[in-house]
């Protein structure tokens, strides 16, 4: 799935997966969810790699999805090494 989803792209990006968790009972219904989060995480948060490399960053992005659990609940979430937010 998120090779597919990396040659989509024209983004030089690094995808890295932490599921701490051995099963995620929610994955059909959240999958499409974490799809778009993942890709808009790439289209809007990491940079060509001409601006990456501008910037003094890698070539490379870097998109971490984080699945884990507590007690009660579980979390996703999805971390890119991309453009912060500029509030001016």
């Amino acid at each position: 799935m998120t090779v597919n989803i990396l040659k989509q792209m024209d983004k030089d990006v690094h995808f890295k997966a932490d599921i701490k968790v051995n099963t995620f009972p929610y994955l059909d219904q959240l999958k499409n969810s974490i799809i778009h989060l993942i890709k808009n995480s790439i289209n809007h948060d990491i940079e060509n790699e001409f601006e990456r490399l501008e910037r003094n960053k890698k070539k490379e992005g870097l998109v971490k999805l984080i699945i884990y659990k507590d007690d009660k609940n579980y979390f996703v979430e999805v971390v890119d090494v991309g453009n912060s937010i500029n509030f001016n």
